[in-house]
């Protein structure tokens, strides 16, 4: 849950756009994780005693997000242009689920909610106008 913000400037020209465009935003993350471990040795000595866990964690923290990027057009008709942009984001606080795993039966149940996260791709597309 949180408040975003951002911006996005566009350069046009009669054929060609291009720009960039950025958000931001401060969130507080309500992480809750439910673990149930079972195993069933069915009848193996060695393996010990058969175990049905169920273990319960719950952690409300900051987390941050931050997006940016540039994009481009070009058209090639009236009503249809090419697109590509490259965004690149940011995400901190974040309870990711393999940072969850936690066999030690000793231990507390804890929720790990302080991953980091980097994501970036390219898009391309076709904008068709009618």
């Amino acid at each position: 849950f949180g408040l975003q913000v951002g911006f996005d400037y566009v350069f046009r020209k009669c054929k060609w756009n291009w720009g960039f465009h950025g958000k931001t935003g401060p969130y507080i993350n309500f992480a809750d994780q439910i673990s149930r471990i079972v195993t069933d040795a069915a009848g193996d000595e060695p393996a010990g005693p058969d175990l049905d866990v169920r273990r319960v964690a719950d952690a409300d923290d900051a987390a941050l997000l931050v997006e940016v990027g540039v994009e481009g057009s070009y058209k090639i008709r009236p009503n249809m242009s090419l697109r590509a942009s490259y965004d690149l984001m940011w995400m901190v606080g974040m309870a990711r689920a393999a940072d969850q795993l936690d066999f030690d039966l000793g231990n507390i149940p804890q929720l790990n909610n302080d991953a980091t996260m980097f994501i970036h791709g390219l898009s391309l597309g076709v904008e068709c106008l009618w």
